[in-house]
């Protein structure tokens, strides 16, 4: 606990630091949430991290000549909850219009009461939610864990988008070295999750420049 409240500390410093100010009026931010898959543990460098690489993907092929900033608000150590609060309590006031949400391999009742506080939280903030189901890699999880009918339809009816990451990795699963232990990606891992993201918040960011 001592080391996880230290790490929150850490990156609130930073997310403060570096996103204290409001974004330039051509600019999106586009907020992750999660713990150490979102935070990068596998990656050799932040440039490498997934988070990173989805930012350089959009202002390489940026709308309208937009900038984006993707900020990294995973905590290595954090569970579903703990993220949810921290969101919650300190990163509204960083003017995002995306979140991603990385999430567990397991949701409980408790991830309902709590996703639904996110949700409700973002939209009255009008605030998109984007939710990912967190890989795994096969040997520990026997291939991939599908979404229970449960919450398949509590995201249905909320109208949030939901993409297992498990599922597009099993299509390149041969193609290199993704695995730096069993829940944490290598580089070319967090370059292939990375794709994937873009291609979700690509086709969402070309629907928020049309509003604007």
């Amino acid at each position: 606990d001592y080391w996880k409240d230290a790490s929150e500390e850490s990156i609130l410093k930073s997310l403060r630091s570096n996103y204290g100010a409001s974004p330039r009026k051509d600019c999106y931010r586009i907020l992750f949430l999660g713990s150490s898959q979102t935070w990068g543990a596998g990656a050799s460098q932040e440039s490498k991290t997934l988070v990173k690489r989805v930012e350089s993907m959009l202002n390489e092929l940026s709308y309208g000549n937009a900038g984006y900033e993707c900020i990294n608000a995973g905590v290595s150590g954090f569970d579903l909850n703990d993220s949810i609060d921290f969101y919650i309590k300190e990163l509204p006031r960083l003017e995002h219009k995306i979140v991603v949400f990385i999430l567990p391999d397991s949701l409980d009742n408790d991830s309902y009461f709590n996703l639904r506080k996110l949700i409700q939280f973002n939209d009255s903030h009008k605030i998109k939610t984007i939710f990912l189901l967190g890989a795994k890699s096969i040997e520990y999880n026997a291939g991939y864990a599908p979404l229970s009918d449960f919450f398949m339809g509590f995201f249905k009816k909320n109208a949030v988008e939901v993409m297992n990451l498990n599922e597009d990795l099993l299509k390149n699963y041969d193609s290199g070295f993704l695995w730096w232990d069993s829940s944490h990606l290598t580089d070319f891992g967090q370059k292939l999750v990375a794709k994937c993201i873009y291609r979700v918040l690509s086709k969402e960011i070309g629907l928020i420049h049309q509003e604007h």
